[in-house]
């Protein structure tokens, strides 16, 4: 099982992804959301993240500097944009 994080400023992108995605069906589970990049990575610290889906756009630190930190945190969670 693949443990997700879906990181997205939009609140209503975060919830309708975690409730229209069948995430067990594909042998995932959405174990956090983060509203931000700050937020993520602290979820990438602290949780056992494997993939995290993420939006490019945020203010603060955005989908790409996301990408670039949390691989020095943690290099092997993979990313979908």
């Amino acid at each position: 099982m693949y443990n997700i994080l879906l990181v997205d400023d939009e609140r209503i992108i975060r919830e309708g992804l975690a409730q229209k995605v069948p995430w067990s069906r594909y042998g995932m589970a959405l174990c956090a959301q983060a509203a931000d990049g700050e937020e993520g990575l602290g979820k990438i610290r602290s949780d056992d993240i494997h993939v995290v889906i993420t939006d490019i756009m945020m203010p603060g630190i955005d989908g790409l500097e996301l990408i670039r930190r949390a691989r020095q945190i943690k290099p092997n969670v993979r990313f979908i944009v």
